[in-house]
């Protein structure tokens, strides 16, 4: 009777904080736990919200004992801090940002390019004929690397992208960015379409722009990242730019069993990216809102 091999633990590191960023963690939680449990071996993997972790950094070898590798969902903090308390010998591998590249501390990645996320969005609006494509940005690293992939996609082609046409919307306070309508107003006027850096913006801008008498997808197309839940529910349903959680979760789960096989490092994959049409694009109309 063959020995039997030993059972290889995995730490998932994921953060919980906020409803997104859970709804993501989950699909990549599952795209991981049932990749590794097909690939050959003995393969356990043990998610645990960052949190958790960051308070017992000191205790994570009796925490998980037999400990083989960590993958971390989309936090380069708390990446640096585990590979600054593990050996050498247990890998990590940073999903995350294409604009992570360089942080977490660790030379395994798994990364998102922005520049083919904005990519899928622009070219769509282009053409279907828009020229006049406004963005909603937020003040965090992935979403201001998407508003300078917005702007460099759109002055190859020579058409306006200045400050006027970027709406900051506050993490904390999406609705106030929509508030007065005068500003409202004024951001869309020379508009046919926005695109926004995550799909969460886009539910009070349509209803926004609704109280301003606008009728979407026909005055104004609208446009985000991430694919969430809502979007199937919302009136019009959104399109969006779909990073494949549960797929990448497989691809980060295959590329850890991989270093535990003892494949050469370093691990530097991209992430896979989708375009997911629904309702909230059309055609525009002759000329911008406002200009007619």
């Amino acid at each position: 009777m063959g020995k039997l091999r030993r059972t290889r633990s995995i730490l998932l590191a994921w953060e919980g904080r906020w409803p997104n960023a859970q709804q993501h963690a989950v699909r990549f939680i599952h795209g991981a736990v049932a990749s590794a449990g097909m690939l050959p071996g003995r393969n356990v993997i043990y998610p645990a919200e960052v949190d958790f972790l960051a308070h017992h950094l000191k205790e994570l070898p009796q925490l998980f004992p037999g400990l083989a590798g960590v993958i971390v969902h989309r936090h380069p903090e708390i990446c640096r801090q585990l590979v600054s308390v593990l050996p050498r010998r247990v890998p990590v591998l940073l999903y995350g940002s294409s604009c992570y590249r360089g942080l977490g501390g660790t030379p395994h990645q798994l990364t998102t390019d922005e520049d083919e996320v904005v990519r899928r969005a622009l070219e769509h609006l282009w053409k279907r004929g828009h020229r006049h494509i406004g963005f909603l940005s937020r003040p965090l690293p992935a979403q201001r690397r998407r508003e300078e992939a917005w702007r460099g996609w759109l002055t190859q082609r020579g058409v306006p992208c200045g400050p006027d046409r970027v709406l900051e919307v506050s993490h904390l306070d999406p609705l106030a960015a929509f508030q007065p309508a005068a500003r409202l107003r004024k951001f869309l006027r020379p508009l046919t379409a926005v695109f926004a850096a995550v799909d969460v913006d886009l539910p009070p801008l349509l209803q926004a722009a609704t109280k301003l008498g606008l009728r979407l997808p026909r005055d104004l197309s609208v446009a985000g990242v991430d694919d969430s839940d809502f979007c199937e529910w919302t009136h019009p349903r959104l399109s969006s730019v779909r990073l494949p959680q549960e797929k990448d979760g497989a691809l980060a789960a295959e590329a850890m069993l991989r270093l535990l096989d003892g494949a050469p490092g370093p691990i530097r994959e991209t992430g896979r990216v989708e375009w997911v049409l629904r309702e909230s694009v059309a055609r525009p109309r002759k000329t911008p809102i406002g200009r007619a």
